[in-house]
């Protein structure tokens, strides 16, 4: 029937035409009337055909083929797809893989660095202590010589004072003596003489002692201080690569296999996960959908949405008997899936097998009873889906995903070594799992002829969509009322350029901001590398990075500011105009109907009077006052402590300075913009609360009520007819 734009333009051009034939010229103004509204409504089901149609121009593919991994809560869905993730080389998992090798090789080369620090402050205390040693020896024999001296001088003092002693009994003894004495020319004066020389110089020898020795002690101060800097400046390098293997370990974390896999709580996978691939040419995707067991309001448009996308679903489970059957207080497992893939043209099943413990990998992975609860589940799936259900698969994730994994300190790691050491090669515990025999089956088998199969799955979903135009059909054959579908189509087009409106005023808003945002920390971070290649000490570089960082905030501020403030002015007056549009159209139709009141004590207003509408808008411009108000730029954090380190590099190299402060702009500024954008996309998000209660606001004010008129069921069957035929072409 041709590309997806021609199908959808035929069925568009069919739903015109019955449009255009209801442009019968009648005499009679009752039956004009009526064909005037049963074109009206005509229009109105184009709308709803032009959305559906728009939903599928989003959803589904016609390119790539699309394959959804559906099922049960904890089924292990997220675990094969990463297995398949890597089996298949999916680009974002190669690449991540590939980082993680790098970063588990610097790691090791870190782990090696410090191995060689470790030894040479080993090496550096050695040769140290050593050269201390000798100064310590050559300091005792300088004590040695020192205690020498004292006890030298110490004996002629002793002698001294014995002369002396001996001297005076002489003199008084002795008039000779005491002559003698007074011209000096005793012997025993002369003796004194000389112990007074030698005391004299045992203290000059003394002193030079005294001298050598505090030069030594010196030099043993000066050798442990040049050995303790060492050392030091080692423990700084150490310390620094200890910090760089704890950040690498974390980097490792996330770059580690099994991210997706959920951790056991439900509703683990909340949004759909795309992985593209591409195999002989052949481009495919895999989709990771959230559980169906969970609190499915959280997910609910996340897998219908999904749905819609896919071309070929699989239905996972962790056990082989058949999906669940509801009762009449709550729906089961099977209805959901005959709700859920009922479009579809390919379902499939994967029993997926809990295996923890390798004695359980045993061949074809199944026992009896589960190869006739497995007969029973593809029973069960026919029975609901029909010939689009095609078989199922055994396999086992869990092993699967270990045996090739990057696995870093963390349970998948642990378990790993578990089946590791019980298994022959990790090759041997993929073959086992049958999961590479699935992941063959995929590339040679499924994607195989996939144009066709993506032609005939969309054709399918475009069927529904205009079948379901012709439910609509009927229904309002007998429900309707003519002028309440007028009403109804005009209200149905104002909600939504009102709601797109606001949809546009949020991108607008959105995109301003992450506009900015990214402009500021670009001119930041040229301003401060262009401060930092001229060369800056760590103080200087504090004090150059906090006004630059001020400096452009304001810029910012100014700049959102007054970007916001013209994005608001430009959406008041588009709703301006939404509702003076309405208002005109509105009143023309329910001028008769002034007095009707809903049970809900809602009047229909009065559009021949002036509404004031800029009111009711005003109450949703408080986003304005929002930015425009410095309390809310207070309390975001432009800025974190600089923290450059004490890099001993740093002190002797001026090139590993500017990088080392090049690199601390870039984590600061990261971070700057990071806090920068959560903050003020929380305060969008926030300040969107008043506009959609104003919005509704809005919206009530243009509700009416009507009165019934006459049916007009002739049209709307020979509608429902034309419709019909559309169907009976896209069977064929």
């Amino acid at each position: 029937m041709g590309s997806s734009s021609e199908i959808y333009e035929r069925v568009i051009n069919k739903v015109n035409y019955l449009i255009h034939s209801l442009n019968l010229d009648n005499s009679d103004e009752e039956i004009t009337n009526i064909l005037d509204s049963a074109r009206n409504r005509l229009e109105g089901i184009l709308i709803e055909l032009k959305s559906s149609f728009d939903i599928l121009r989003s959803n589904a593919e016609w390119d790539v083929f699309s394959i959804a991994f559906y099922g049960e809560t904890n089924a292990g869905k997220s675990t094969l797809i990463e297995t398949l993730r890597i089996l298949l080389r999916e680009p974002t998992k190669e690449m991540e893989r590939e980082q993680f090798k790098t970063l588990y090789n610097s790691k090791l080369d870190a782990e090696n660095q410090i191995i060689y620090l470790i030894s040479m402050v080993e090496q550096i205390n050695k040769e140290y202590q050593l050269r201390i040693t000798d100064i310590d020896n050559n300091l005792k024999i300088k004590d040695s010589e020192k205690s020498d001296l004292f006890s030298s001088i110490a004996r002629l003092n002793d002698k001294q004072q014995q002369n002396e002693l001996f001297l005076s009994i002489k003199r008084e003894l002795s008039i000779f003596y005491t002559i003698g004495s007074f011209f000096g020319i005793l012997k025993e004066q002369n003796e004194q003489q000389i112990i007074r020389d030698k005391i004299k110089n045992y203290n000059s020898d003394l002193t030079l002692l005294n001298t050598h020795t505090s030069e030594l002690q010196g030099a043993r101060k000066a050798v442990q201080i040049e050995g303790e800097e060492k050392v030091r400046s080692l423990k700084i390098s150490k310390e620094f690569l200890n910090n760089e293997i704890t950040r690498i370990s974390k980097e490792l974390s996330g770059k580690s296999d099994g991210n997706i896999i959920g951790d056991g709580r439900s509703d683990y996978t909340r949004k759909v996960a795309i992985y593209e691939f591409e195999s002989n040419g052949q481009k495919f995707a895999i989709l990771d959908l959230p559980g169906i067991e969970g609190d499915e309001d959280l997910v609910k448009d996340e897998i219908n949405d999904a749905v819609q996308k896919a071309h070929a679903v699989f239905y996972v489970s962790s056990d082989a008997k058949p999906p669940q059957t509801g009762d009449n207080q709550k729906e089961g497992t099977i209805e959901k899936i005959k709700n859920h893939l009922s479009q579809q043209t390919e379902v499939y099943s994967i029993y997926n097998k809990r295996i923890k413990n390798y004695k359980n990998l045993v061949p074809n992975l199944v026992n009896d009873d589960e190869k006739n609860s497995l007969k029973d589940l593809d029973e069960r799936m026919r029975e609901r889906l029909g010939d689009h259900y095609r078989e199922h698969f055994i396999l086992s994730a869990f092993p699967a995903f270990l045996s090739i994994a990057n696995c870093y300190e963390n349970d998948f790691e642990r378990e790993q070594k578990k089946f590791f050491s019980k298994v022959e090669s990790p090759e041997t515990l993929l073959k086992l799992s049958q999961v590479s025999n699935f992941s063959d089956w995929i590339k040679i088998n499924l994607v195989k002829n996939c144009r066709e199969k993506i032609k005939k799955s969309n054709y399918k979903k475009i069927k529904i969509t205009i079948e379901k135009a012709r439910s609509e059909l009927s229904d309002i054959l007998n429900e309707f009322k003519l002028n309440e579908e007028k009403l109804i189509k005009t209200k149905k087009g104002t909600d939504y350029q009102l709601d797109e409106a606001v949809e546009i005023l949020k991108e607008n808003l959105n995109s301003t901001i992450r506009q900015a945002v990214n402009a500021f920390t670009t001119q930041l971070r040229i301003i401060l590398y262009s401060d930092i290649d001229k060369g800056l000490d760590n103080n200087e570089f504090n004090r150059i990075f906090e006004l630059r960082k001020k400096e452009e905030f304001e810029k910012l501020r100014e700049k959102i500011e007054k970007a916001i403030t013209k994005i608001i002015s430009e959406f008041e007056g588009e709703i301006m105009d939404i509702v003076k549009k309405h208002n005109r159209y509105e009143t023309e139709l329910l001028n008769n109907f002034r007095n009707l009141q809903f049970d809900f004590n809602f009047e229909i207003p009065d559009f021949n009077k002036k509404v004031n509408w800029g009111k009711i808008i005003g109450v949703g411009l408080g986003l304005v006052a929002l930015f425009i108000n410095p309390a809310a730029w207070g309390i975001i954090v432009i800025g974190a402590a600089i923290s450059i380190g004490r890099e001993v590099w740093g002190y002797f190299d001026p090139k590993y300075r500017k990088s080392h402060q090049k690199k601390i702009s870039e984590d600061l500024i990261k971070k700057m913009e990071d806090n920068i954008l959560n903050v003020l996309l929380k305060e969008l998000v926030d300040g969107y609360e008043p506009i959609n209660s104003s919005l509704e606001k809005i919206k009530n004010e243009l509700l009416s009520s009507i009165d019934q008129f006459k049916s007009i069921n002739k049209i709307f069957n020979g509608a429902k007819l034309e419709i019909e035929l559309l169907i009976t072409e896209m069977e064929a």
